[in-house]
């Protein structure tokens, strides 16, 4: 019989391996203006019907409209 033993670690190590992780990852991120001023439910289906994100890609953690009528959108992969 073999016995296996698990190395415990401390919380705090967890925690810190999680934020290294973290802070390797980049978030890149776009802001979309309309220049006819169109409103911002109407810039998010343009932008999903005109551009594919599978085609380029990207995936789009965040899609989102600002106060300012602009569009936000953050990826992790480069455009």
């Amino acid at each position: 019989m073999t016995s296996h033993i698990d190395k415990k670690r401390l919380y705090s190590e967890t925690v810190s391996g999680n934020q290294q992780k973290k802070a390797e990852q980049k978030d890149y991120k776009l802001t979309v203006k309309s220049k006819s001023g169109h409103r911002i439910d109407h810039m998010k289906n343009l932008v999903k019907t005109k551009v594919n994100p599978v085609d380029m890609k990207i995936g789009m953690t965040t899609f989102k409209g600002l106060r300012n009528g602009r569009l936000l959108i953050e990826t992790q992969n480069k455009m």
